[in-house]
């Protein structure tokens, strides 16, 4: 029931309560109550570059179930009875976040069903089932039981097998993300010490194969590193007016990326930038400064000058 009529509301109030009060026990206190609320305030950097928090591509099957979910409240109605907007509300908010950001999808899914589900009570009489005079259907507990019993096999032979599945002590580098495995290891290698550039996607493969040597320049981490440092990436990675500026900033010698990204075009022409090394997905760029761009070969390094 998400009506409110005749509802004690201690219970959830205390429940609330309780789970900010323990949310506040960390290192940073209050700081991590009030994060959320970061993204609320126009120019948060994560909102502008990180993905998750882009807005739903209907063009793309992965946010179809998102689409269906909308369609479906309008099509049963959400409006509560009488004058209760509740329900109606709870299904406008997470609806709104859901478009605004992709990562909001899962939480509007919940509310969808309990949104739905209840909508359906209301509606329809074949959704209620303890309408007095409705006798109980036969056979449901054992159904919703042995429903729930094939989805938790399916669900772990399929996780268990899946080629992408990332709990072995050694990384996955190909499939969905591609990683530049012969790039870093051509970086540890020649350049142990260089001060690196890396698009953000690789910032935690690259920590997990050259740290403690070499430090990144970010990784996915956006929160931890703060907005200023991923506006000068964003800058950087886009090749926006000041990205030169940006690696003069950290004195940067040496950049990863992809090889078919915009900074690595631009790096090719640049005469104080060579391509040192030309991998499967990645380029790597050395700093050469007053130096003319400098073939090299593909697959194997250039020797270090």
């Amino acid at each position: 029931m998400l009506r409110r009529g005749g509802q004690d509301l201690r219970p959830p109030v205390l429940a609330f309560v309780a789970c900010v009060a323990v949310t506040a026990v960390n290192p940073n206190g209050l700081a991590l109550v009030t994060y959320p609320f970061t993204y609320l305030v126009p120019g948060n950097a994560s909102q502008s570059f990180v993905g998750e928090w882009q807005s739903p591509n209907f063009h793309l099957p992965l946010h179809w179930p998102l689409l269906l979910g909308i369609v479906a409240l309008v099509v049963v109605g959400v409006r509560g009875q009488g004058r209760d907007l509740f329900r109606a509300g709870l299904a406008v908010v997470f609806a709104v976040m859901a478009l605004q950001a992709s990562r909001h999808q899962p939480l509007a899914a919940l509310i969808f069903m309990a949104v739905l589900g209840d909508a359906m009570r209301e509606r329809w009489s074949w959704a209620r089932t303890e309408d007095a005079g409705t006798p109980p259907v036969r056979g449901l507990p054992v159904l919703n039981w042995s429903i729930l019993a094939v989805a938790v096999v399916a669900l772990t032979l399929f996780v268990g097998r899946s080629s992408q599945l990332q709990l072995n002590s050694s990384p996955l580098t190909t499939g969905v993300f591609d990683y530049p495995v012969d790039g870093a290891d051509f970086i540890r290698d020649n350049y142990p010490e260089a001060r690196i550039f890396n698009s953000y996607g690789w910032g935690g493969y690259l920590i997990n194969e050259l740290y403690p040597q070499q430090r990144v320049f970010i990784d996915g981490r956006a929160d931890m590193y703060g907005d200023a440092l991923m506006e000068e990436y964003a800058r950087v990675g886009r090749v926006e007016p000041g990205w030169r500026d940006v690696l003069a900033k950290y004195d940067v010698e040496l950049a990863i990326v992809e090889n078919d990204s915009a900074l690595a075009a631009v790096l090719l022409e640049a005469a104080d930038w060579r391509l040192a090394f030309s991998g499967p997905v990645e380029n790597v760029f050395v700093r050469e400064p007053g130096g003319e761009a400098s073939p090299t070969t593909h697959g194997e390094p250039t020797p270090r000058p």
